[in-house]
């Protein structure tokens, strides 16, 4: 499922869920509850009454059937070193494949071709025949081997989800997200185009 014509902008982050103390001492405790998963919000451009049912339609079976809707980010659907050209180096397809998932944090991959530059901050995507998942890669490296490059990455790769042989994404990579209920809003005005604003949760994993 794709967001129909007119989206104008859409912003997620990682949501870090903490719980956050102060004891007597003047100490901070700060502990992680859950790993952490995107969330964010959109906006949609000016909807004429035709494009606003389309959208008004397309949201609430979103959001009363928990759709997920694939989204490709277009500022990040390449790693920045190639951002300028449009393509990849290498005759790189852009997929590669999981060899080892033993750090979460840090999974190994095979298919990356020797010489690929990923930098801190670009996009990397899991995925198998049920799930994708979208991941910040958190240190910058030139890759050196094409059977075994381990990439560090936020959030950690699943390791009850991916296995062995599952793709590994850097082009094009894709991100599941829901649209979170009642938080569609786009209000008509008399002789005004609308404007919707939503926001969206990452998807929920296939069992």
């Amino acid at each position: 499922m794709n967001f129909p014509s007119g989206l104008a902008s859409i912003e997620f982050t990682p949501f870090i869920p903490t719980d956050q103390a102060r004891d007597e001492a003047g100490n901070v405790w700060q502990t992680h509850d859950a790993d952490p998963y995107w969330q964010g919000k959109g906006r949609t451009g000016k909807l004429n009454f035709d494009r606003w049912q389309d959208w008004d339609g397309f949201m609430l079976d979103a959001m009363v059937n928990r759709r997920a809707i694939e989204f490709v980010d277009p500022v990040y659907r390449l790693p920045g070193a190639y951002r300028s050209t449009g393509v990849l180096p290498f005759g790189f397809s852009g997929t590669g494949s999981l060899v080892n998932l033993d750090d979460p944090l840090a999974p190994v991959v095979a298919g990356l071709p020797v010489g690929l530059v990923l930098r801190r901050g670009d996009r990397i995507g899991f995925a198998n025949a049920d799930n994708k998942t979208l991941h910040v890669i958190t240190a910058g490296i030139t890759v050196s081997s094409n059977t075994a490059q381990a990439i560090e990455v936020l959030p950690p790769v699943l390791p009850n989800v991916f296995d062995t042989g599952d793709d590994v994404v850097l082009k094009d990579a894709v991100l599941r997200l829901n649209i979170e209920p009642n938080s569609w809003s786009a209000p008509r005005i008399a002789r005004q185009d609308s404007v919707g604003t939503f926001s969206v949760t990452e998807a929920g994993i296939v069992a």
